[in-house]
């Protein structure tokens, strides 16, 4: 029930800045796919290591693959700061919008709307939510950026080793169970 009003509230980011979401939504997206390149990479580099000892690769290849580790490494950090970056730019300008909103709307109300205390809490609640509104969208796209990486790496795991993605489920399970039970209590908490 929570999330009934999710489609409203990304059509209200959109309307904000279509730039600014579209750069936010791509940037998650290919973030979302850094881990595996990573980790790939970090699979030839082992597999160099290990021809090398054995004669069948040469160190400069090694270092090749350790220099586009490195490469991948900042490349992550840059897309990371640029989408903390248009994230921010993108927040404050929905509460901006929102704030003006909300300005433009409250000449409208009687007086006796202000006096009703939960009226009044309504309207102050919807305030004071404006600044905290995109963290949900945030989180929204990290889930999802995170539901990419999951399926990406779980793809890269079953051609490895099948028993690899039994141990990483069992590994992420605790995990989820706990973050959803504190999401939850922090929501209720923030709501109250």
């Amino acid at each position: 029930s929570a999330l009934r009003y999710v489609g409203r509230f990304i059509s209200l980011v959109w309307d904000t800045d279509r730039a600014l979401t579209t750069s936010m939504v791509a940037l998650r997206i290919v973030r979302s796919f850094v881990p595996v390149a990573a980790l790939w990479v970090g699979k030839l580099i082992v597999d160099g290591v290990v021809g090398a000892t054995r004669g069948t690769m040469r160190p400069a290849q090694i270092w090749r693959y350790v220099a586009f580790e490195l490469l991948i490494v900042v490349v992550g950090e840059l897309l990371a700061r640029g989408s903390s970056l248009v994230e921010s730019l993108l927040r404050d300008k929905y509460i901006n919008r929102m704030s003006v909103r909300l300005m433009e709307h409250a000449p409208t109300l009687d007086l006796q709307q202000f006096e009703d205390p939960t009226f009044y809490d309504h309207l102050e609640r919807a305030r004071r939510s404006t600044s905290g509104r995109l963290g949900l969208l945030a989180q929204l796209l990290q889930i999802a950026q995170d539901m990419l990486t999951l399926i990406s790496l779980s793809a890269a795991l079953i051609v490895a080793s099948p028993w690899l993605l039994l141990l990483l489920a069992v590994a992420i399970l605790p995990s989820f169970l706990g973050e959803t039970h504190f999401a939850r209590l922090a929501y209720s908490l923030l709501y109250r």
